[in-house]
Parts: C-alpha cells; sequence; structure tokens
C-alpha cells in the first residue's frame, strides 16, 4: 500500500486563513470607512442599480475618479448574488484577501520551498495594512493580487496567462503601468547585459511584444473614456501629481518611516541586512562592510543630515541603489539565474514603485501593493542564503513574524492603513447618534470632511434613518451653531484659530486613540477675522479648552 502524502505546510496555510477569517468576522458587518465610503461603495452600489459594465460610463467618473471599472465590476457582480448587507460587500474584500495569501504562499513554494512560503504568508497575515485593508472595499489588495500573479506568469513564461493577469491589473487601476514598466526594462537589461544576447534577436523581440500587449487592452479602454468623458485619465488626478523635490523629500521621508520602519517592520529589514552581511559566503568583505553602510548612508542622505544640494543627494541615492542592486541581486543571478531573476525584478518593480508613489497623491494604503514583493524579496533572499542553516531561517522569520504581530492593534496616527479605524467607525457612530439624539438636523455644524460624510451619506452607514443632516459645512463663518473636532483626518495644526474663536465644549468621544469633540460656536473673537478656515486643521489642543 502506498503511503498517503500530507501537505503539512498547506495546511499551515489554511490555518492562517482560517485565523484571519476568525480575527476579520467580527469586521465585515462595520459601516464604511473613510474612501469606501465616499466613493467605492457608492460606485459600486451605482453600477449594481445600473447594470455590471466595464464602459468609463458605466458610473460617473465623480464616483469612479477616471480607474478603470473592472474592481467596481467584479465587487457590482459580487453584490447582485450576496447582497448588499456590509457583510457581504466586505466578504467580497475578504475573498480577494485570502486569495492574495493563497498566491504568495504558491509564488514562495514554486520559486523557493514550501516553509517559505508558509513563512511569507503568515508575515503578510499580520501586517497591520493587510488586516485593516482585508476587509475593506478597495482595489489596493486586488492589484497586490495581480502583481504577485503578473510576476508569477512572467517567471514561469506562461504567456497567455501573464497577458490576461497583467490585462485584468491595468483594468484594476492604472499603476499597474509600473510594474509591466519593470517587467520590460528587465528583459532589456537581462538580455543585453546578462545574457549579452542582440538587441533585436527575433526571441528577444517577440518577448517584448508579448510584455506590451497587455498596453493594447488598456489602451482600449482609455480610448474610450476618451471619446466618453473627454479625457484619458481623471484631470483632478493630473492635478494632485507633484515633480518638486521638496514635497517628494516630505513624501519620501512619509514612506520610509511607515514602509521600512513602521508596524513592526524594522526587524523584518535588520533581519535581512544581518543575515546578507554576516552568513552570505560569496561576499567579501568589503561588499559585507558596504552593505550596512549604504543603508546607513541613504538614511543620512534622507534626513538631509548633512545639507547637501538637492540633485547631488539624488545622484547619490540612485548611485548607492545601483551599486547595491549589483552587489546583492546580479550576484546571486550569477549564482543561481531563476532565484536571481525572481528576486532581481522583484526589487526593481519594489524601486520604481516607491519612486511612482512620491510623484503622485500619496495615501498609505497604496503600498499595500509592494508589501507582499517586499516580504517574498527578504524572505526568499535570507532563504537562498542559510539554505544549509534552516533553523536560522526559521528563527529569523518567527521572530520578525512576532514583532509584527505585536504591532496589531498598536497605533499612533488613524487611516485606513491600520486597526484603528475600527476605533474611529465606533466614535464617527457614536457622535452621530448623538446628534440623532439631539436632533440637529438642521443646525449649522461646522466639521471636517469624513465627518461631514458620515453625517450626511446614507450609504455610509451611520444614519440610523433617511433623514441625514443637511446644514453641514467645511467652512468656519459666524452662522455656524456647533463645531465637530476629531483626529481621524487631522492634517495639520493651526494654532492661531484657537486665539480667535469663542467655543463651550458640550460632548466628548473617546475609543482608544481616536476622538471627536462638539463644541457649541459663540463666534470670533473678533468678527473680521477666522472666516474660511478649514476644519481639518484644529489640532487635538482644542481639548484644552
Amino acid at each position: 500500500m502506498k503511503r498517503i502524502s500530507i501537505d503539512y505546510y498547506f495546511i499551515g496555510l489554511l490555518g492562517v486563513i482560517t485565523a484571519v477569517i476568525a480575527f476579520k468576522f467580527p469586521h465585515l458587518s462595520l459601516p464604511y470607512f473613510w474612501d469606501e465610503a465616499w466613493v467605492y461603495a457608492p460606485a459600486v452600489l451605482e453600477m449594481h442599480k445600473n447594470g455590471l459594465s466595464l464602459l468609463p460610463d458605466a458610473i460617473p467618473p465623480e464616483l469612479s475618479r477616471g480607474h478603470p471599472l473592472l474592481f467596481h465590476f467584479l465587487a457590482a457582480g459580487w453584490v447582485k448574488i450576496f447582497g448588499t448587507s456590509f457583510f457581504a460587500v466586505h466578504s467580497f474584500a475578504l475573498a480577494v484577501s485570502i486569495a492574495l495569501l493563497i498566491a504568495v504562499y504558491i509564488f514562495c513554494k514554486e520559486f523557493f520551498s514550501p516553509l517559505v512560503g508558509l513563512l511569507a504568508s503568515l508575515m503578510l497575515a499580520v501586517q497591520p495594512l493587510f488586516l485593516a485593508q482585508s476587509s475593506f472595499l478597495l482595489p489596493e489588495v486586488m492589484m497586490a493580487l495581480w502583481t504577485v500573479l503578473v510576476l508569477y506568469y512572467y517567471l514561469k513564461e506562461k504567456w497567455i496567462l501573464f497577458i490576461v493577469f497583467a490585462s485584468l491589473m491595468l483594468l484594476t487601476k492604472e499603476s499597474g503601468i509600473v510594474l509591466l514598466g519593470t517587467i520590460g526594462l528587465w528583459t532589456l537589461f537581462e538580455n543585453v547585459f546578462l545574457k549579452k544576447e542582440p538587441l533585436f534577436k527575433t526571441e528577444a523581440l517577440k518577448t517584448y511584444v508579448l510584455i506590451a500587449s497587455p498596453l493594447m487592452v488598456a489602451g482600449v479602454y482609455f480610448i474610450i473614456q476618451k471619446l466618453q468623458n473627454g479625457w484619458f485619465l481623471y484631470p483632478e488626478h493630473i492635478g494632485m501629481m507633484t515633480f518638486g523635490w521638496g514635497i517628494f523629500h516630505k513624501k519620501l521621508l512619509d514612506v520610509y518611516g511607515f514602509l521600512l520602519q513602521g508596524q513592526g517592520r524594522y526587524l523584518l529589514f535588520i533581519s535581512f541586512f544581518f543575515c546578507v552581511s554576516f552568513f552570505w559566503k560569496s561576499l567579501s568583505w568589503v561588499e559585507k562592510i558596504f552593505i550596512p553602510f549604504a543603508y546607513l548612508a541613504v538614511t543620512y542622505i534622507l534626513f538631509n543630515l548633512w545639507g547637501a544640494d538637492d540633485k547631488l543627494s539624488i545622484i547619490l541615492i540612485l548611485i548607492i541603489f545601483a551599486r547595491l542592486f549589483q552587489t546583492l541581486f546580479i550576484k546571486i543571478y550569477n549564482e543561481d539565474i531563476l532565484t536571481g531573476r525572481v528576486l532581481s525584478i522583484s526589487a526593481l518593480f519594489v524601486f520604481f514603485y516607491f519612486i511612482f508613489s512620491q510623484l503622485n497623491f500619496l495615501s498609505l494604503r497604496y503600498l499595500l501593493l509592494i508589501v507582499p514583493v517586499i516580504i517574498l524579496i527578504i524572505f526568499g533572499f535570507i532563504y537562498r542564503i542559510l539554505e544549509d542553516k534552516k533553523w536560522l531561517f526559521i528563527l529569523v522569520a518567527v521572530l520578525s513574524i512576532a514583532n509584527c504581530f505585536r504591532q496589531i492593534h498598536k497605533y499612533e496616527n488613524v487611516g485606513d492603513y491600520n486597526l484603528s479605524y475600527i476605533d474611529a467607525i465606533k466614535t464617527q457612530q457614536q457622535l452621530v447618534n448623538y446628534c440623532e439624539g439631539n436632533k440637529l438636523h438642521e443646525n449649522k455644524i461646522f466639521a471636517s470632511f469624513i465627518l461631514n460624510n458620515s453625517l450626511s451619506n446614507p450609504v455610509a452607514g451611520f444614519l440610523s434613518a433617511p433623514k441625514s443632516f443637511t446644514e453641514l459645512t467645511d467652512t468656519l463663518t459666524t452662522d455656524v451653531e456647533y463645531c465637530l473636532f476629531t483626529n481621524i483626518d487631522l492634517q495639520e495644526e493651526n494654532d492661531s484659530l484657537l486665539n480667535v474663536i469663542k467655543l463651550e465644549k458640550v460632548k466628548s468621544f473617546e475609543t482608544n486613540k481616536v476622538w471627536i469633540d462638539v463644541y457649541k460656536f459663540h463666534g470670533f473673537i473678533n468678527d473680521s477675522i477666522g472666516k474660511g478656515t478649514n476644519a481639518n486643521l484644529i489640532k487635538r489642543k482644542l481639548k484644552k479648552i
């Protein structure tokens, strides 16, 4: 009799998936939060009402925001089957998130080992960013899924599936162009500089055509969008693009702090540099010294600790990255071509997307797209180095996972990139209940965008009755009766306002670190100043009034 083979790693993956479902189950029935309450849920429900379509005019541009409509199409199809309840809609997002965990496992199992697959999927599962986004009606998890699958089928050279998933990626969100561009550049670089092949070799040209073919699919969509809406890309988004060093540098620091240090990920990167420097036998002593030096040098330059010229800083960062890429990824490519291809193209994509995210409007949730890729790079690299010391690889991986796990419920700022949104939703619900209970529907209320949306948008799910609040404003004028202040969407401080307004606190709501305060507004100390002030400019100092 043949012995039955049991795949313990896959059983472990099922355990991870079960734990994620159990953890997220109570969150599936929560109201919508932030962007899903503002545009995505209304857009999906609009498509559900009007009929499924991928054409740009299927829903109004103010709801689609000019993005391709595959995400909305799939979500609306799910809603037609399972209903429009919060639980049903959020279950769609959770199903996509589970697919991403499976894709990460299969990717790592195929190119490294099932052990790496299990630990990488577990590492992703404990990321606060992933746990928050895993039930949001937002396209970021789906984009991460397409990214992993596109990389997988490119590396496996299964071109039909590559074209299918690359097309799906581009029809979900325009940012997919970064991965396709990275694949094209890497293929050119590999053929010319690593394989030393002629630039216009017939086989290479065929590959370039296959890589570019999904652009034709996406191109058809954007041509139709031009014909129907008058523009290829949403004008408001184009206006948000920035190319100046000052804004670019500020965003760079935000992304650097969040991605490389936040939510416990710092130990993941420390482990990477430690294992590479001390256990990779192929490295010379000069190279081992250079790796931590490069990390420190980039940090030094980013925080402008030496006061150098901006252009010089950019040039130095690019030089350091190029040298680091050569030291790490080209070296491992020369040792093991398949592993080198997997790690090199993934690292290039992370770098290019990192730059791309600085040039556009930045929301930290957008970085979820590269988090699974970063995890598979680091775990795959460490596993390759420690193949004869698997116990050390397991130790490093478990410690990194544990360090992220302990950060799950910790947060400093409120947003859709950590689990603070649960406390934010609870606090918003308390506010709406208070306003409804005190019948403030026709009182003029000054509040920030997200609170205005909770009080006026029935789709968001906070209102207990169809009647909404009709006198909401984000401009502080003399006829305002109530002021609402919160740290949910706080942007910057305007201490001077506190010296020119008269406030009387009437109620305060607080859940852990999330707070909303209700004040009666008694006017300006000097009526000639302070008018037109935006609600987002008030800081927590109001708690002291």
